[in-house]
């Protein structure tokens, strides 16, 4: 990813995790920080796969039998 979609991305999370904050509904405020929960999950998934330098597909393959690379 460049660093513009990295940004992107991050930008993503802080919007929902601001719209959490921000609302005084309680139902609304929990789905908010759940799709925070799950953006944050993605970001630290792509983290990873960067960081093992594989494609995002296989990286996926892998995270979903269990091999740890």
């Amino acid at each position: 990813m460049t660093d513009s979609e990295w940004k992107e991305r991050w930008h993503e999370v802080e919007r929902f995790r601001l719209m959490a904050h921000e609302t005084t509904d309680p139902v609304a405020a929990a789905l908010l920080l759940d799709i925070v929960s799950d953006l944050e999950a993605d970001l630290n998934e792509l983290v990873d796969v960067e960081a093992q330098g594989l494609p995002p597909s296989r990286a996926r393959f892998i995270m979903r039998i269990g091999i740890h690379a």
